[in-house]
């Protein structure tokens, strides 16, 4: 049985990252594969992502000595890494890129966003000769949709770059068709689920509201998420809802985990995501699973996933109007929202349920094993 040492954190927090990496360790890869687990997660806010701090640097050696001992008692053949997209968090990646070189490991690395490409870019002349004397071997580069294939483009050989799409258990979503019809008849809600920060669209949302409550007053925004330790953005925010009067028709909640959050989605009418840089969001893929229509942007792979005018739309980043006038198509016409909701749930139990997910990746693993073997 092939031995693989899947470095990554786990929940909480929630994030990507964590929530991809809990569901391979939750998966029948334990059946297939000899699976030897590295956490790396760090329990605090995540605010503290991509801080330096003692704790950081602490956990960071802690992991890296961790990492030599497993590979030194476990002896594994593949060491699979979800790979950062900043030059402190992939600095902090070279401490399992680095050694796994160095004992011969056959690496696979996994990329979650959509920005990498970027960050190379802008990097300095010695970083980018790091990222590409790291990457240069690497077995498999994954990438979250066929749009971001690009991204290792001329640092990994292309018949080395594969594509795994996320995916989400559907069978937490299986009361789905049975509880589609609860859904309030006095409101329309629309739902934002995310970090509550302008990269996230979510201030675009807010703007948006005026606009379509003077035509429909029966719409409930509902923004699930935490505030980012910036007080003077929060304050932007609370003031704007109060100088447009919007309080009646707002209502913030904090991260809803687990049972709480399918519950949100699935007494929900409408998923508003008009993030300005992503991979492949699994908020959006939660969504698709609960039936509803997205309104979302065209940024990292989520053109693959949601189809313009078939399952939702396809808005511009910043642009609170476009936001308004999709909201309003779709609540003045409630079979197109049934309609599309209902090609979200088709697609999603196509293409991105958790069993595709974990096939996908268990192919990618199988592939790496047989080149050893040739």
């Amino acid at each position: 049985m092939g031995r693989i040492l899947i470095i990554g954190p786990t929940p909480p927090p929630y994030h990507g990252v964590s929530v991809a990496t809990e569901m391979i360790l939750n998966s029948n890869l334990q059946r297939k594969f000899k699976i030897i687990h590295l956490d790396t997660a760090d329990r605090r806010d995540l605010s503290n992502i991509g801080k330096i701090d003692f704790t950081n640097i602490y956990l960071a050696f802690e992991h890296f000595l961790k990492f030599i001992w497993l590979c030194i008692r476990e002896k594994p053949e593949i060491v699979y890494i979800p790979i950062s997209q900043t030059t402190l968090g992939y600095l902090r990646d070279c401490l399992f890129l680095v050694p796994a070189k160095i004992f011969h490991k056959k690496v696979i690395v996994h990329l979650h966003g959509g920005y990498f490409r970027k960050f190379y870019e802008g990097s300095s002349k010695l970083m980018k000769n790091l990222i590409e004397w790291t990457l240069k071997e690497v077995k498999r580069a994954i990438v979250l949709g066929e749009s971001l294939r690009y991204i290792f483009q001329g640092l990994v050989p292309d018949e080395r770059i594969v594509v795994v799409p996320n995916g989400v258990d559907e069978k937490l979503f299986e009361k789905t068709n049975l509880t589609i019809d609860t859904k309030s008849k006095n409101h329309i809600k629309v739902l934002f689920l995310g970090n509550l920060i302008k990269s996230k669209g979510f201030f675009d949302v807010i703007k948006a509201i005026p606009k379509v409550i003077r035509r429909y007053s029966n719409v409930k925004f509902i923004f699930a998420g935490k505030f980012p330790n910036n007080y003077r953005e929060q304050n932007e925010v609370f003031r704007y809802i109060e100088q447009n009067k919007l309080d009646s028709v707002v209502k913030f909640m904090e991260v809803v985990p687990g049972e709480k959050k399918i519950k949100l989605l699935l007494f929900s009418d409408v998923f508003i995501f008009p993030s300005y840089n992503e991979g492949h969001p699994f908020v959006i893929l939660e969504a698709m699973a609960a039936g509803l229509p997205i309104i979302t942007t065209d940024v990292g792979a989520i053109r693959e996933t949601v189809i313009d005018k078939e399952n939702g739309f396809i808005i511009e980043k910043n642009n609170p109007k476009q936001i308004a006038e999709k909201i309003i198509t779709l609540i003045k016409n409630p079979e197109l929202r049934k309609k599309m909701g209902e090609k979200s749930r088709q697609r999603f139990l196509k293409y991105y349920t958790k069993d595709k997910f974990i096939e996908n990746l268990s192919n990618v693993f199988r592939e790496v094993f047989e080149m050893a073997k040739n």
